[in-house]
């Protein structure tokens, strides 16, 4: 019986495969048999298991991880005897889509509304602005959230800066106890001087 062949996929490789393939290679008893595969293009389980002294189930267990991550293919050939066959193709497509991820823009963040965040539902008026403080901590969070989705990032901002945005987001007319709660939180960091604020990376 020959190897399968292989169907090429159409869709792309997700996060969550991506991290499969990586958390298979991430053993040095599988990178082992892996290296096996530079010197002979197809070995039996027995050989594997000779070579690197491995158990019958150990061997299994690390063969079957390589394969359903997609690294391996396996055959039977007489009787019981399997086959394996290293899929390069494939160790070079995950470092591929690795590397992809790690290049790529991440999404903007979603910005807080009443429609997405119940909790700010009793809280902003029809301009979107903060109409009180709130006190249970849940409602801290979100307007903390709210408020911060107006900052930029990778901007350094004054404090006179910082109270003019606040201000432009709430009504009770306090916006140096919504700076001074921010900071507090560490969610806006600050010179030890207070002259400028920007928010953390």
């Amino acid at each position: 019986m020959n190897f399968q062949t292989v169907v090429q996929r159409t869709s792309p490789v997700g996060r969550r495969e991506l991290l499969a393939r990586l958390t298979a290679l991430a053993d040095d008893t599988r990178l082992q048999i892996l290296q096996l595969f530079m010197e002979q293009s197809e070995l039996s389980a027995q050989e594997i298991m000779t070579t690197l002294g491995l158990s019958q189930s150990s061997a299994s267990r690390q063969l079957n991880q390589l394969r359903s991550a997609g690294f391996l293919r396996e055959r039977h050939s007489q009787g019981a005897l399997k086959l394996y066959r290293v899929e390069a193709h494939h160790i070079e497509d995950t470092f591929q889509v690795l590397e992809r991820l790690l290049t790529e823009e991440p999404p903007p963040e979603p910005v807080e509304t009443p429609e997405t965040v119940p909790e700010l539902r009793y809280l902003l008026d029809a301009a979107g602005r903060i109409t009180r403080w709130p006190s249970k901590q849940r409602e801290r969070t979100a307007v903390f959230n709210y408020l911060l989705s107006h900052f930029e990032t990778a901007r350094r901002y004054t404090e006179r800066e910082v109270n003019e945005l606040l201000s432009q987001w709430h009504t009770f007319g306090d916006p140096v106890t919504l700076r001074r709660e921010l900071v507090d939180a560490h969610l806006l960091l600050r010179e030890r001087n207070g002259s400028s604020y920007w928010l953390p990376e």
